[in-house]
């Protein structure tokens, strides 16, 4: 492989070499084994020399697995935890140094914080090469129970987060309540409105705008910037939309309609402001049209074999995906909404997510199995010549983001956030973003912008243009020179104002190219 082909990490990686050349037994009855670490990037080569036992090394292999999925497999410690013979010992030194050296070729281990700290990296590399990303902002006051859903405007800086009672007690009750029947009564939701700002010292801030408690438990939030309606899915199948007042800050809100179509948990909710209709998908297998001006009447509804689970629009298409992997694609050109296509896969799959590039006309689905399928959908009324440019395997998850920018894909796994190369899969960064499970990710790529949400009931935002395996290009060689600069941006102020950099040394906008995507043909 060619130095050249590599990414910063694997840069450094390439140059990291671990070495197990023995073992001796101490007087506490354990078998430690020598490790040497070697960084051969600049000369004099750096060498740090340390001991561990085999247990020691499975307690990394596990603490690795839950941040960085897919790893090289590490052979157990025998038996019954028998203690090793010679021979076992001896074996174990070589599958020990083996399995080190295959650790140093993934981007998500070397830029792990506990690996670092295992393999002593701070003795070979300079900090600065080490220093795990901070989040620019973290959020959760008054959140009462874990963030299911938000939606982040960056020209206004507003952020709208669903926050849902996640508890069992709280979902026996919203069953009870889809049947008519509520034990007590009680607030299982929360939305909150923000808005981000900087104070005195040019810190971000967030200021809360208003609270309002919901005794149903919400789903998801669909924020509508040019009908300035924000709406909220509950699990009975309510929907509620709110009107913001968008011409005093964002500050009040009223009650602009109530749609009770659905039977079921809400899964999905696009609009169009052209129309003013709303489509909603719910888990009864219905997508059902209203009419925001006569929201107590059904324009259209459809019923599928299949639970539809996501949904989006681009122009005058809206793409529905469904739990066996099939996508729908419907036309609202002429008025109303009907049937154009249907997309049927050969691997069935849970379809968890569905994003639309209107640079190549590509669309983007992400599943719960771990598929990526990448579409390119026909023009206009030729949507029968789509056709499938892609089916790659990732790992499990509920949330998927491309970055058209950096031509790479964000999921979640568990509380971290998994960064994989779109061409081949491979895994360039494990960032451990939250305490507990990741329920959302919005990326910004014009702004380099990270946000995630969690079950920890914390919103937290990060710039991705600066997580390791970006910042480490191929001009880390300056590490004999000069340090790389430390790049600190910060939430502008209101008014429409200028960014306000603590720390500016330079700031370049990723904007999409057309040719981003044509790495998938």
């Amino acid at each position: 492989m060619s130095l050249e082909t590599l990414n910063g990490i694997e840069y450094l990686g390439a140059h990291l070499k671990f070495k197990v050349p023995g073992y001796r037994e101490k007087s506490d009855g354990h078998v430690y084994y020598k490790i040497v670490a070697q960084f051969t990037l600049v000369e004099p080569f750096k060498r740090v020399d340390f001991e561990y036992t085999y247990e020691n090394c499975l307690t990394l292999f596990k603490t690795l697995s839950q941040q960085c999925p897919d790893l090289p497999q590490l052979p157990g410690i025998g038996l019954f935890g028998f203690k090793p013979n010679g021979f076992d010992t001896e074996k174990r030194r070589v599958d020990l140094e083996k399995w080190l050296g295959a650790l140093v070729w993934r981007c998500d281990v070397l830029g792990s914080e506990y690996f670092q700290n295992f393999s002593n990296l701070g003795q070979l590399l300079d900090k600065k090469w080490l220093k795990q990303p901070d989040c620019i902002l973290k959020f959760n006051y008054g959140h009462s129970f874990p963030v299911s859903d938000f939606f982040y405007e960056p020209d206004t800086q507003v952020c709208f987060v669903l926050t849902t009672d996640d508890s069992i007690a709280s979902k026996v009750q919203g069953l009870m309540g889809i049947f008519g029947k509520s034990l007590k009564p009680s607030f299982h939701s929360q939305l909150i409105g923000y808005r981000l700002d900087v104070d005195n010292n040019e810190n971000p801030i967030t200021q809360t705008l208003w609270t309002i408690q919901y005794q149903q438990r919400g789903t998801m939030i669909k924020w509508d910037e040019k009908l300035t309606i924000l709406a909220i899915g509950f699990d009975d199948g309510h929907i509620i939309c709110l009107r913001i007042a968008t011409n005093k800050k964002y500050q009040e809100y009223s009650e602009f309609c109530y749609i009770h179509k659905h039977t079921q948990a809400v899964n999905g909710i696009e609009f169009n402001s052209l129309t003013g209709h709303c489509y909603s998908i719910s888990k009864d297998k219905c997508l059902i049209t209203t009419d925001l001006a006569n929201p107590s009447s059904i324009l259209k509804e459809k019923e599928f074999v299949n639970e539809l689970t996501c949904l989006t629009t681009n122009q005058y298409r809206l793409f529905v995906g469904d739990n066996v992997g099939s996508i729908y694609i419907f036309s609202f050109e002429n008025g109303p909404l009907h049937a154009v296509h249907q997309i049927k896969q050969d691997v069935a799959m849970q379809l968890t997510s569905i994003q639309y590039c209107p640079i190549k006309n590509y669309l983007i689905c992400g599943s719960k199995e771990g598929y990526l399928s990448v579409f390119e959908i026909g023009k206009q009324g030729k949507e029968k010549s789509t056709n499938q440019i892609t089916l790659l395997k990732t790992i499990p998850n509920k949330v998927v983001q491309f970055s058209f920018s950096t031509k790479e894909i964000y999921v979640n796994f568990g509380s971290s956030v998994i960064i994989l190369e779109s061409t081949n899969m491979k895994h360039l960064y494990s960032l451990e973003a939250h305490n507990k499970d990741i329920t959302k990710i919005q990326l910004f790529d014009s702004i380099g912008l990270l946000i995630t949400s969690s079950k920890d009931n914390t919103v937290k935002f990060w710039q991705y243009k600066y997580f390791p395996h970006i910042l480490l290009n191929k001009d880390i060689l300056t590490l004999r020179k000069e340090p790389v600069s430390e790049h600190k941006v910060t939430i502008r102020q209101q008014g429409g104002e200028q960014f306000k950099q603590a720390v500016q040394l330079q700031q370049q906008q990723m904007k999409p190219e057309l040719e981003d995507l044509d790495h998938w043909q």
